[in-house]
């Protein structure tokens, strides 16, 4: 499904004193199938607008459209639940929901929570914990004689089992170290580009920014303060610090080598294989 924001607003405690404005005037287009990165600082509005992008918030004023469903201040909740299904969230630590007494009852929970009949929601959930890569062996076991890196890929199939079409990403790394941040981040771009499931990450991490996604949305002080490709972003690195925000490491090095070699890139490079190639034609010519 496609997703469309229409000048979105989003207050706080409503007509209250304590009113605060987390969003302003979003306007913003999600294709179907598309790697989407919400960037921005502390505050910006990142969390508040993924809660609208799964339905767990509805707009103050404006509309977000999910496929051919409109959402308005005036939508009914019943109305949403339907929707929810097709939205999967990753939290920060998904982990910390496991209660179930074994993983593939865990992850068979939310699609018999649907009406799924027990016997096809084990099968699935056997699939799905396949395809995040847990061994078969751990099936029967408690989530809590897991590790935390294997906990996570149980909690992302619990969500995977709900057969999303899209998937949002709220700072899914925390705390893994960084082999199990690259093994996650991989299997979401695996899921991304086999499934062609829509990815929405928020995250502070502008090296998944340039490694995966094909839209960034810049956020500030709740306003969407631009969009573009990751290329077109991260090009302008003193407007970005001016927002404090990061440019991954490879743009970095890529510019400051440029810079002091004279060099200029036919096109800016986002990787460390697309550094490599660049260095290597600057150095046949």
């Amino acid at each position: 499904m496609d997703i469309k924001l229409e000048n979105v607003n989003h207050v706080y405690n409503l007509g209250t004193p304590m009113a605060v404005d987390a969003l302003r005037g979003i306007s913003l287009m999600i294709p179907q199938g598309s790697y989407t990165a919400l960037v921005g600082h502390t505050g910006s509005g990142k969390s508040t607008l993924l809660q609208h992008l799964n339905v767990l918030l509805k707009p103050s004023s404006g509309q977000v459209i999910l496929g051919d469903q409109v959402i308005t201040a005036k939508s009914k909740d019943a109305e949403l639940k339907s929707l929810r299904r097709h939205i999967g969230t990753v939290f920060q630590f998904p982990e910390a929901q496991l209660f179930e007494e074994t993983i593939v009852k865990d992850v068979a929970f939310g699609p018999q929570n649907y009406g799924m009949h027990q016997e096809k929601a084990m099968d699935l959930a056997r699939e799905m914990l396949q395809v995040v890569g847990v061994d078969e062996q751990y099936f029967n076991s408690s989530p809590f004689e897991l590790s935390g890196g294997q906990q996570r890929r149980v909690a992302i199939a619990g969500v995977l089992a709900l057969e999303p079409e899209v998937l949002i990403l709220d700072e899914p790394t925390a705390g893994l170290d960084p082999k199990g941040q690259y093994e996650l981040m991989s299997l979401f771009s695996q899921l991304h580009k086999e499934k062609k499931i829509t990815i929405i990450l928020a995250t502070h991490q502008m090296e998944y920014v340039a490694e995966y996604a094909d839209q960034v949305a810049v956020l500030e002080a709740g306003t969407l303060v631009k969009t573009g490709h990751p290329r077109e972003i991260f090009a302008d690195q003193a407007w970005l610090k001016e927002r404090q925000l990061d440019v991954p490491e490879v743009v970095d090095f890529a510019n400051q080598l440029a810079e002091g070699k004279n060099w200029s890139y036919p096109e800016l490079p986002l990787t460390i294989q697309e550094l490599s190639d660049s260095i290597a034609h600057q150095l046949k010519q």
